[in-house]
C-alpha cells in the first residue's frame, strides 16, 4: 500500500486524503463542507465538482493533513453533516 506524504517547509509530514462527497443541493451546503474540513484543520487542495442532479451533486475533494489522526476524523466529522449523505475514499 502506497501512502501519499508531502514535506512541508517546516519539515511536518503532510497526508493527502482524497474524498469522493455526495452532498444535498441546497444553499449553504458546499460551505458547511469546507467550515467542517477546516475544523479538522485541513486544507483543501483540490476540488472538483463531478455531477450535479436536483437534489445532489457529488465533489471531488484532495484535503492535506499535517496530523494523521486529523485524517482519519476527517470522514466521521463530515458525516455528522445532514447535508452530507455518502462518502468514498479515493485513496484506501
Amino acid at each position: 500500500k502506497w501512502l501519499d506524504v508531502q514535506w512541508s517547509s517546516k519539515g511536518i509530514i503532510i497526508t493527502t486524503q482524497k474524498l469522493k462527497i455526495r452532498l444535498q443541493n441546497s444553499p449553504g451546503a458546499l460551505a458547511k463542507m469546507t467550515q467542517q474540513i477546516a475544523k479538522t484543520n485541513g486544507n483543501i487542495t483540490h476540488i472538483a465538482f463531478l455531477n450535479r442532479e436536483q437534489e445532489f451533486f457529488d465533489v471531488e475533494v484532495s484535503i492535506n493533513f499535517e496530523k494523521n489522526y486529523q485524517k482519519k476524523e476527517i470522514i466521521p466529522n463530515l458525516l455528522s453533516l445532514p447535508e452530507i449523505k455518502k462518502i468514498v475514499e479515493l485513496n484506501k
